[in-house]
């Protein structure tokens, strides 16, 4: 058996055969194609992680989904969680 390195760019774990790159294993910011290459959320803004260019699906801390799958900012958030109803859980420093 030979170890070979992942050759897909942006993949954080390769299929058995290292030219695809397994389902849900592409880097944060990007998403598996139908081809399993992993292209970058280019369309939903601020997006952590996407199933698509324009799907986003985790947004980074302290922003949250609109209605539009793009990533907003919340206003003097420092933390925020969606399970928690949409509200902020730790406010930056002095709010």
């Amino acid at each position: 058996m030979s170890c070979e390195a992942c050759t897909i760019a942006n993949c954080k774990d390769c299929d058995a055969d290292k030219a695809k790159c397994a389902v849900g294993k592409c880097k944060d910011g990007f998403y598996n194609t139908a081809d399993t290459a992993c292209l970058a959320c280019t369309a939903a803004k601020n997006c952590a992680k996407c199933t698509a260019i324009d799907k986003c699906t985790v947004c980074p801390t302290g922003r949250k989904l609109d209605a539009t799958d793009n990533c907003i900012l919340i206003a003097n958030c420092k933390t925020y969680v969606a399970a928690k109803e949409g509200k902020c859980e730790t406010c930056h420093y002095g709010y």
